[in-house]
C-alpha cells in the first residue's frame, strides 16, 4: 500500500512539473565565447543555430548552476555562441565550452511587422557599390555632423534640452582608396526610422524621417536606449518593429572590425529620467537594455 502511495505522489509529481513547464522549451548543448567583435562590448547577448532571433532565454551552465538571461540576437552555426560578458557570467572562457541548459523564457514573435516604406531605408550589408551610376568616388560625402533640432510640436511648452550646436563640414577630398571612401560615408549613420504611435513630444525634437541618412543626432542632456545589435539589418527590422516605447526607434549602422553591425537605440530620452527610462524597458522584455550617450 505504501509503494502504491510512493508511486501516485512520484505519478503526480511529474504530471506538475510537465504542466508548469508546458510554455518552456528547454535545450542542451555546448555553449562558447564569442570570438572578438561579435557582439557589443558590454551586455547580455547570445547568437544561437536553433533558437530564435529576438527570444531571451536562460542559459544555465550545468558544471556550476550559474546562469545568465541573454537576448538572441543572431543566427550561428552552433548551439549556443555568447558574448563576453554573458560567457564570463556563467563561467565560460576564452577558448573553452560547457555544457549548458537553455530555457525559452521571451519567445520570438512569430511575424516579423509589415514594413512602411516611407520608415525604412534599407542599406546593403557592407557593400561599397552605393554611389548612383556616374558619380564618382571623389564625390562621396564627407561624415556629417548631429544635425540641427527641427521646429518643436506647437502642444508643447516645455523647454528642451540644448542641442550641440552643428556645423556644415567642409569639402574634403576622397582618400585615394575607393572603397574606403564610399565606406566611410555610410558608416555610424541612421539607416531607419520607426515613429512611436504617441511620440515623446521632447524626443520628437530631434529624430524624425528625415533623421535618415544622417549621424545620430546626440543633443545635451540626453541618452538613447540601446536595445541590441545584429550583425544582420533584417534581424534589426525584426526586434525594432516590435518594441513599444512612446519613443521613437531608430537602427543606426556601425562599423565593426570585419563587418557592419546594426544597432536598435530608443530615443533620445532626458538624462535625468535614465533609471526610470530603462527599467521601464528591462521590465518590458529587454533585461540588457542600457544607456547609450
Amino acid at each position: 500500500m505504501k509503494k502504491s502511495t510512493a508511486f501516485i505522489i512520484c505519478i503526480l509529481l511529474v504530471l506538475c512539473c510537465g504542466f508548469l513547464s508546458a510554455d518552456e522549451v528547454v535545450q542542451e548543448g555546448d555553449a562558447v565565447m564569442c570570438p572578438a567583435g561579435m557582439f557589443p562590448d558590454r551586455g547580455y547577448y547570445g547568437a544561437s543555430d536553433t533558437i530564435a532571433v529576438g527570444s531571451i532565454v536562460k542559459v544555465t551552465n550545468k558544471s556550476n548552476s550559474k546562469s545568465v538571461d541573454v537576448y538572441i540576437v543572431d543566427k550561428t552555426d552552433s548551439f549556443m555562441v555568447l558574448s563576453y560578458d554573458a560567457a564570463l557570467k556563467i563561467g565560460i572562457k576564452r577558448k573553452n565550452s560547457a555544457v549548458v541548459q537553455v530555457s525559452v523564457i521571451r519567445a520570438a514573435s512569430a511575424a516579423k511587422p509589415e514594413k512602411q516604406q516611407d520608415k525604412i531605408v534599407p542599406v546593403a550589408k557592407k557593400s561599397y557599390q552605393l554611389l548612383p551610376d556616374g558619380v564618382a568616388a571623389s564625390t562621396a560625402p564627407a561624415e556629417e555632423k548631429a544635425p540641427a533640432a527641427s521646429t518643436a510640436p506647437a502642444q508643447s511648452n516645455t523647454p528642451a534640452p540644448a542641442v550641440r550646436p552643428s556645423s556644415a563640414p567642409a569639402a574634403v577630398a576622397a582618400p585615394q582608396e575607393e572603397e574606403g571612401a564610399v565606406f566611410e560615408s555610410i558608416k555610424d549613420k541612421v539607416i531607419a526610422f520607426i515613429a512611436a504611435d504617441d511620440v515623446d513630444p521632447a524626443a520628437a525634437r530631434y529624430v524624425s524621417a528625415d533623421t535618415v541618412g544622417k549621424s545620430l543626432p546626440k543633443p545635451a542632456g540626453t541618452f538613447y536606449v540601446q536595445l541590441g545589435f545584429f550583425s544582420s539589418l533584417d534581424n534589426a527590422e525584426q526586434i525594432a518593429y516590435t518594441v513599444q516605447t512612446s519613443y521613437p526607434v531608430l537602427i543606426v549602422s556601425k562599423e565593426m572590425s570585419t563587418y557592419v553591425g546594426y544597432r536598435v537605440l530608443a530615443g533620445p530620452a532626458p538624462l535625468a529620467d535614465k533609471e526610470d527610462v530603462l527599467g521601464d524597458f528591462r521590465d518590458a522584455g529587454f533585461p540588457d537594455a542600457f544607456a547609450s550617450f
